[in-house]
């Protein structure tokens, strides 16, 4: 599968989980609930063996900024149950399906 490919499917899956269109998780928005969604994308992201700068590219960002959203990752995650309830939701999704 190619990476873009990879890329779509993660984000697919963001968007259906949390409700976020995929315009909004992909702009400089900074509502909370759209960041949480975005730094679920990155960290799935990363999670699936992609580099910072290949994550910045696909999501047109800095990977600076990619890294500082992996930096910040679990304690977003540790104050927010809704947050690792979708997280959960979109890995199993992911990892576990053979499609």
């Amino acid at each position: 599968m190619l990476k873009s490919e990879v890329f779509e499917k993660a984000l697919q899956e963001v968007v259906a989980q949390t409700e976020i269109s995929r315009e909004r998780i992909l702009s400089q928005e900074t509502c909370v609930e759209v960041v949480d969604a975005r730094h679920i994308l990155i960290y799935i992201m990363h999670s699936l063996g992609f580099y910072p700068r290949q994550i910045a590219e696909l999501m047109n960002c800095t990977p600076s900024n990619v890294r500082k959203a992996l930096g910040q990752f679990h304690d977003r995650v540790s104050s927010n149950h809704i947050m690792e309830q979708h997280l959960d939701v979109i890995s199993s999704r992911i990892f576990h399906d053979p499609s």
